[in-house]
């Protein structure tokens, strides 16, 4: 004979030969004289065996044990005896085992953006994109993820909850990077280390038109100077977008441009 119900628990995502930690421990007795109990786990997704002689339950090789996909495993333990003595029928008995997994904190997963990221070098406060993580946990509790931007470069903010990364000066086109590799850090709340992930986003800076600059130039005309008078030095401008900016001038009379 054999108890009526066995139950046992084990972490998540343990490992091939695992013990499974039972309430207590599988025992049948039998009135054969001189007989052996042997024990078999009927388990029909065969992520645990039993030991025939211990009764000890460990994790099956090969064995995906996921919280979060399955938690609980319902099987039965069958107890045989045999004797070796002529006449003697084997006997056998059933018990339930019921193993119930332990929901773990696991590791965030950084999401990696696809799309090319881009950002104008004359806009301080700029938001750039919104950076994802997934988690494979359900539980709230588990769920508490933040981001940290590990790249020290000036310029980037990266908000540790909603993951928004946003400029924090203007740039310049002209003279500075125009492609920046950060590096970026999910870590879980609870500060164990071994729950945070890393992950590259690349952002390219995007040129902008900016306006000239009219040099300033005074000019002497007589007042005797004709109508068509060709001014002895021509207007100048300067422009940070290149020396290849062509330049159109206009005189403005009140609201009106005039050539």
């Amino acid at each position: 004979s054999i108890a009526v119900a066995y139950n046992g628990t084990i972490d998540e995502n343990s490992v091939a030969g695992t013990e499974v930690d039972m309430e207590k421990a599988i025992h049948a007795t039998t009135t054969q004289v001189g007989a052996t109990i042997t024990y078999k786990l009927l388990d029909e997704t065969k992520s645990f065996v039993i030991d025939p002689s211990t009764c000890v339950i460990t994790v099956a090789k090969g064995a995906i044990l996921d919280y979060e996909t399955k938690n609980v495993y319902e099987m039965k333990v069958v107890a045989s005896d045999e004797s070796g003595v002529t006449g003697q029928k084997v006997q056998t008995d059933t018990a339930d085992v019921v193993i119930k997994l332990n929901d773990l904190n696991e590791m965030p997963i950084f999401i990696e953006p696809t799309d090319k990221i881009t950002f104008p070098e004359d806009k301080k406060g700029y938001e750039i994109t919104t950076l994802k993580f997934d988690d494979l946990d359900t539980a709230s509790k588990f769920r508490n993820d933040r981001f940290e931007l590990v790249t020290e470069v000036d310029g980037f903010y990266l908000d540790p909850e909603t993951g928004v990364l946003t400029t924090t000066r203007k740039f310049d086109y002209e003279t500075e990077e125009k492609t920046y590799e950060l590096t970026v850090r999910v870590y879980d709340v609870s500060g164990d280390e071994k729950l945070s992930v890393t992950g590259k986003v690349i952002v390219e800076l995007e040129n902008v038109n900016e306006p000239p600059f009219l040099n300033e130039i005074v000019f002497t005309v007589l007042e005797s100077a004709p109508v068509g008078f060709e001014l002895e030095k021509p207007l100048e401008a300067d422009d940070v977008d290149g020396p290849d900016t062509k330049f159109n001038f206009y005189i403005l009379d009140g609201t009106k441009e005039v050539s």
